[in-house]
């Protein structure tokens, strides 16, 4: 017996069967946002974010905050030594160097951090020339995995549907984003409404994709608002 995930109710404003249309208008209007996405056209363009490998870039660190986050981080504390390694990453706050941000993303990945291995996967995925090692960087998504990364889950599920350094299988991408999404994440919420809605692992279902992309939505992801904001002009008069 398979037992569907649904949105958990605090994430999302309306979720409910009467909320959702299901006439030929309403599955047009959503292939629509999201046909737009998958084509790359110029009403998709915001939306293309979505399926790239992802660790979000922190939001700008004040000098004190990073400091607090630098001494916690020399101490050893877990988290904080991903935050300093993702201000490396992204050069937020302090001048971008990848070394030191791979170094403290180590450091932190070695007691376990789930997103700091996702965070050295990303690098390795990422990178250019000599330092581009997909299965490095394969090694440590599978860790951050196991360790319950959902930025992780997103990413895995991304490569596991277009077979990218791992093998090529839509029903285990169906289950990966499926489960970030149940636990709120909201990328993966739009990643799991466009396998519904494109019969990705899945049987096609466009009400349901329809409730997922809200869900995401409603959390603040701004791709989701894009796509159901294109699907609202869709479906006016």
């Amino acid at each position: 017996m398979t037992v569907e995930h649904t949105p958990p109710k605090k994430q999302i404003m309306a979720t409910r069967s009467d909320k959702i249309n299901n006439d030929d208008q309403d599955f047009k209007a959503i292939h629509f946002a999201l046909t737009a996405v998958a084509i790359g056209d110029e009403r998709g363009d915001a939306i293309i974010a979505a399926i790239k490998p992802i660790d979000e870039s922190p939001e700008n660190l004040e000098d004190d905050e990073l400091a607090k986050i630098r001494t916690k981080a020399e101490k050893g504390d877990a988290r904080s030594q991903y935050l300093l390694a993702r201000a490396y990453y992204y050069g937020e706050g302090i001048e971008k160097d990848l070394a030191k941000a791979v170094s403290w993303a180590e450091k932190s990945a070695a007691q376990n951090y789930p997103d700091a291995a996702n965070l050295i996967s990303v690098y390795y995925f990422n990178s250019e020339g000599s330092q581009k090692n997909l299965e490095e960087s394969e090694k440590w998504l599978k860790k951050a995995v196991a360790l319950g990364s959902l930025k992780a889950m997103y990413n895995m599920s991304l490569r596991c549907h277009d077979g990218t350094a791992i093998a090529q299988d839509d029903v285990l991408a169906n289950r990966l984003a499926r489960a970030a999404a149940a636990c709120g994440y909201a990328p993966a919420q739009l990643l799991y409404g466009r396998y519904l809605a494109e019969r990705i692992g899945t049987p096609q279902d466009f009400a349901k994709a329809k409730m997922w992309i809200q869900a995401a939505a409603d959390n603040g992801y701004r791709p989701a608002q894009q796509i159901i904001r294109k699907y609202e002009e869709a479906d006016s008069p």
